[in-house]
């Protein structure tokens, strides 16, 4: 049996999560309206596509678009972007159009809508649901979140589907030049979308026992999570947290962190996470130092969550210097402008 083969009878049978995957021809794009370069009435063969969904409303959305803009004008006429607006309030696209305008210079289309119900309280989520384009791009890939874009070769077939640009312009290259192997790229994605599914179910049980304060149960999804791999490690600071401020089960959460840190859990966030749950609490400020330090380590000093928490810890004890510099070091490696705007708010709470 040759590879092709193999992988096809992998995504065709019982272990194929998703309706739509990699692999697959890609499915008729539904648009009700161009708004933006000219119209794609169908995906032509021989010419290779990438169509990105986003929303007026998502911030990584927008992020992303000049990196995409950029790749359209380095493929050229080889590649066609295409962007298209999805669980959203479609009339606020023509003013993100003209507010991006040096930013955004690919095509751009709204998914098509039935008539919205009078009073629907949630527009996006109805969208995200009822939209043409999303019901057969999205939902059917089982993509849960935007940015996320697809690759479309030249034979219209689905070959990549993500939301890192970087890696988006390494396939590209290959699927333009010729040099992707889709039977490849079909089977591990095989792979890869049955393991997510895996954890996107379970972490919609999990979702649901919070909402419900189930917090028993909600404990137990967090070790099954965490015991698929130590990359799920970030389940460790929920299940803390519930120990120490749902169920106030202060010995059962220090043995916990105890046992973390003596663990191989990567996730710096996770005792970032831990740390401060403690400090909100005001009380076992010398491990949650430790916790912090460990996360430190883990992040090897490029992070600034674990130095935000010695901040704390320290500010909780009274040493309002030591919580300036920590906080200050925070500030250095923070990128994003509303978590910056935050931490210096908070460093001018410490007097610094």
């Amino acid at each position: 049996m040759t590879f092709l083969a193999l992988a096809s009878l992998m995504i065709c049978g019982q272990d194929r999560p998703y309706s739509l995957m990699v692999g697959d021809t890609a499915p008729q794009l539904a648009v009700s309206r161009w708004l933006q370069g000219a119209p794609v009435p169908a995906f032509e063969k021989g010419k290779v596509y990438v169509v990105d969904f986003f929303a007026t409303w998502c911030v990584p959305c927008k992020k992303s678009m000049p990196a995409l803009s950029a790749l359209q004008r380095q493929f050229g006429e080889s590649v066609t972007f295409i962007g298209v607006d999805v669980w959203d309030y479609q009339e606020r696209v023509p003013q993100m159009l003209t507010d991006m305008s040096d930013r955004l210079s690919y095509r751009v289309a709204l998914d098509t809508l039935p008539d919205i119900p009078k009073g629907e309280g949630n527009v996006p989520m109805w969208a995200r649901e009822n939209g043409q384009v999303s019901k057969a791009w999205l939902l059917a890939s089982g993509a849960d979140g935007i940015p996320t874009a697809f690759i479309v070769d030249q034979q219209g077939r689905i070959c990549w589907i993500g939301n890192d640009v970087t890696v988006l312009q390494a396939q590209l290259k290959q699927v333009v030049g010729g040099h992707f192997d889709l039977s490849e790229a079909t089977a591990l994605y095989s792979k890869q979308a049955a393991y997510d599914k895996r954890i996107r179910d379970l972490d919609l049980e999990l979702f649901k026992k919070r909402r419900a304060k189930d917090w028993e149960g909600a404990i137990r999804l967090c070790d099954e999570l965490m015991s698929i791999g130590p990359e799920l490690g970030r389940y460790a600071g929920l299940k803390f947290t519930i120990l120490l401020e749902r169920l106030n089960r202060l010995e059962d959460a220090k043995t916990f962190a105890h046992l973390q840190l003596s663990s191989r859990n990567p996730s710096a966030n996770a005792f970032t996470e831990m740390a401060l749950a403690f400090v909100r609490q005001k009380i076992e400020l010398a491990l949650a130092e430790q916790l912090a330090n460990h996360a430190v380590d883990l992040a090897k000093g490029k992070k600034p969550g674990p130095y935000s928490a010695l901040a704390e810890i320290a500010f909780a004890r009274g040493e309002k210097a030591a919580a300036v510099r920590w906080q200050k070091k925070a500030i250095s490696l923070t990128t994003d402008e509303d978590d910056l705007k935050e931490a210096q708010k908070r460093l001018a709470d410490f007097g610094g």
